[in-house]
């Protein structure tokens, strides 16, 4: 399938299911976004796609907030002049934290941020941009590790 002419925004496409992602639509020629909080693998990914041939630029961004939800979304727009794909691809596995008692609720917050606020922000801004270009995709990730609960020791 080829995506030529098709702007993608990948969040969380600085490393693992993202960055695989972000490469392939870039292979396909999709022009793409890619979206992280670290700059140096956004980077890194974005200038993969641009050697391979691509248009591809990084953005970088916090997918679990509303801000950097629109800071990813404009940095596609202002770049490639619209939206057709949006791949939520930034997660966090619910993982034990160190020190469980003392701060398990600000761990559950950032994964819930992360894993459900985030993406939810995402489509909404997101699903506008695509309707004006007649339809879109919209696709989440899910991590492997979020089902799993955190063992808590006192």
């Amino acid at each position: 399938m080829r995506f030529d002419g098709k702007v993608a925004l990948i969040s969380g496409a600085g490393s693992g299911i993202g960055r695989a992602t972000a490469l392939g639509f870039g292979e396909r020629g999709a022009r793409v976004a890619v979206a992280d909080i670290d700059r140096g693998r956004a980077e890194a990914v974005a200038a993969e796609i641009v050697a391979a041939g691509g248009a591809a630029t990084a953005i970088i961004a916090d997918a679990a907030s509303p801000a950097g939800i629109e800071a990813m979304i404009g940095g596609a727009v202002k770049t490639f002049g619209g939206l057709d794909i949006l791949i939520n691809s930034a997660a966090r596995g619910l993982q034990r934290p160190r020190n469980a008692m003392a701060s398990l609720p600000n761990h559950l917050r950032n994964t819930f941020d992360i894993n459900v606020l985030g993406p939810w922000f995402a489509i909404k801004e997101a699903a506008p941009l695509l309707e004006e270009r007649g339809g879109g995709a919209i696709v989440n990730v899910s991590p492997s590790r979020a089902a799993k609960l955190a063992q808590v020791k006192a």
